[in-house]
């Protein structure tokens, strides 16, 4: 196989709101990104966004193992999940939802991944629903080279495939977590036609030769190949890839659509009510 190609970097742009968030945000063209519309590494220690809702994609909340706390999650379908470390949780929104997310304890630090994976045209409108996976249920393969990798979800190809505890999930995307002590090396083969791209979420590594410290992302090219990374001290990076929808893109807010007409029905079924609201928390 042919080594995989680095073909662009990937914008980050950093973000804070108030004392209690800040993040650095994947902002990749729509072609670098399908199926993902979004990606935010984040620290948050205080309540910020309150109650809001999202229609036309996936709200995805991916914990590092390493976080202080985890956040306690609600929506209007009536799910209260705690998200610990470790664990990831799918609000697959659809037709509409309102949710919320807060630390479970104020202060500390949630420290992770918010993703927002798109919907195909076909699963905008389905009903929403709730998908939790537990940190103790995720396929964790060490690797001849001396790296630890973590399927958060998704698939890894190592000659037999493994796909994480919920192979159901609405839109063809994965996540490795991958930490590296230092000069341990890290392979894998890429499949052609797939979006790919590597965040350094500390440490530093080379990526195909090029050198990358925390912050940074690169974006592979879609004819595939063979990923090497060589940490160049102890690193956690992160892999994201997906099959592409190359589909149309309208975003408003929280929603995502094929059409501004959609857009304006997810705008007019939130003002109604109809996504539903919010039960107290328990």
């Amino acid at each position: 196989m042919d080594d995989l190609k680095i073909d662009s970097r990937i914008c980050i742009q950093a973000m804070s709101h108030g004392e209690g968030f800040h993040a650095q945000g994947l902002r990749g063209t729509d072609e670098q990104m399908d199926p993902f519309l979004m990606a935010d590494h984040y620290r948050m220690s205080q309540p910020t966004f309150g109650p809001h809702p999202h229609a036309g994609f996936s709200a995805v909340t991916y914990m590092f193992d390493d976080a202080q706390t985890g956040f306690d999650n609600r929506d209007s379908l009536g799910d209260q999940s705690h998200i610990a470390p470790g664990d990831v949780h799918w609000t697959v929104a659809g037709k509409g939802v309102v949710h919320d997310e807060v630390p479970s304890v104020r202060g500390q630090v949630a420290h992770g991944l918010q993703l927002f994976v798109n919907l195909a045209a076909k699963d905008k409108h389905r009903e929403p629903a709730a998908i939790h996976v537990k940190r103790e249920q995720m396929p964790v393969i060490a690797q001849a080279g001396g790296a630890r990798v973590k399927l958060g979800f998704g698939h890894y190809d190592d000659g037999v495939v493994r796909h994480d505890p919920v192979v159901n999930l609405p839109t063809d995307a994965s996540l490795l977590d991958i930490t590296l002590a230092a000069q341990a090396r890290f392979q894998y083969p890429v499949a052609r036609d797939l979006n790919a791209m590597l965040y350094v979420v500390s440490g530093s590594v080379k990526v195909q030769g090029e050198a990358l410290s925390a912050g940074q992302a690169v974006h592979f090219s879609r004819e595939g190949g063979m990923l090497h990374v060589v940490a160049s001290e102890s690193a956690h990076v992160v892999m994201l890839y997906g099959k592409p929808l190359n589909e149309p893109v309208v975003r408003h807010g929280p929603f995502a659509m094929t059409n501004p007409a959609d857009i304006a029905r997810a705008i007019q079924d939130y003002q109604a009510g109809r996504m539903g609201h919010l039960q107290e928390a328990e």
